[in-house]
């Protein structure tokens, strides 16, 4: 499945030309690039930044060594990767709660076995297992 990645694009000019242009996310700088010279440059933010919304701030220097930054207008947001569906409940509990499932527990005992397992909360995992039929 590969890292997941986020695209990053602006739209830059100067007319004395620009030098550099890099993204700021998470307080981690981006280089991003103008492979085809227009102007459209392209950077990438990998998953290594922790779950959490970030601001994105273009900085841009011209070849005079001038810099200008723009915040953008939208956040990046990094999901947990054990939490894709954004319920902030780890995958792996209703993946345990399918397993024990299948193997014949009844909703009491997978609910005390996840619960024990995850340090959840007992009425959490009934909950789960309720509505995940």
């Amino acid at each position: 499945m590969g890292d997941a990645r986020a695209e990053i694009q602006a739209n830059v000019h100067d007319p004395s030309g620009i030098k550099t242009v890099y993204a700021l996310v998470g307080n981690r700088m981006n280089l991003m690039i103008d492979l085809k010279r227009t102007n459209q440059y392209t950077g990438f933010r990998g998953s290594n930044l922790p779950p959490g919304t970030y601001s994105v701030t273009i900085v841009a220097v011209d070849e005079v060594g001038n810099a200008a930054q723009a915040k953008a207008t939208t956040n990046l947001i990094i999901l947990d990767p054990r939490d894709l569906n954004d319920d902030h409940i780890d995958d792996e509990v209703f993946n345990r709660v399918e397993q024990l499932s299948a193997i014949g527990l009844g909703p009491n005992e997978i609910a005390g076995t996840v619960s024990r397992e995850s340090k959840l909360s007992l009425d959490l995992i009934k909950y789960v297992i309720k509505h995940s039929s």
